[in-house]
């Protein structure tokens, strides 16, 4: 679900927060680096 909703935030206007973005490392483990690719900008921040 995490990987659909980071592709839909591209879309949106403004700064998109996907909380639980690191479960996304389990079936794609180059989410973060492929995204930074296409230039997407993901900032993990920490609880």
């Amino acid at each position: 679900m995490v990987l659909a909703l980071t592709v839909a935030a591209l879309g949106a206007s403004g700064e998109s927060t996907i909380d639980g973005i690191e479960c996304a490392s389990k079936s794609y483990p180059g989410f973060q680096r492929d995204f930074h690719a296409i230039g997407a900008q993901i900032d993990l921040k920490g609880n």
